[in-house]
Order: structure tokens, then sequence, then C-alpha cells
């Protein structure tokens, strides 16, 4: 996915901004230039905040591990013919 600076964003005509947001289906595509170029870049943020995980391996490994789930498994019953 291509990111975009203010600047860049700011530099492209009207008609690209809304392509740029039909593309990514950001919503708001016939507001004004200066409103388009917040809305793409608002989309941006989102979406890198999204591929971020809610945790590195290092913290997850600081927690230690997990407790364990209690599973109650008994064998099926059989019919005996």
């Amino acid at each position: 996915m291509d990111t975009f600076t203010k600047e860049q964003l700011s530099d492209l005509k009207r008609p690209e901004l809304q392509k740029i947001c039909k593309e990514h289906g950001i919503k708001g595509g016939n507001q004004k230039k200066d409103i388009l170029v917040e809305l793409i870049l608002s989309f941006y943020q989102q979406q890198i905040h999204q591929d971020q995980p809610s945790e590195t391996i290092e913290e997850q490994e600081a927690k230690g591990p997990e407790e364990p789930i209690e599973v109650d498994v008994r064998p099926e019953e059989v019919e005996e013919p």
C-alpha cells in the first residue's frame, strides 16, 4: 500500500484525491480538497495501527505462559452389539 505525506497529497489535484478515496473505499470522496487530504491521511493512520500487533513477542514472553485451560475429556460411550 502506498502511503503519502500531507505535502504530497496537497500537491495532487482533487480528482486524483477522489480516485485514491475510491480505490480504498474511503467515504466522503465529494468533499473539498483539504478534507480529502485529511480523510486519506486518517485512513492510512488507521491501516498502520491495525497492522501493528497488539503486543510484541517480548511483551508476551514477559507475561509468562498462559494459564492452562481445564478440559473435561471423557471417552465416548460405546454401545456393545
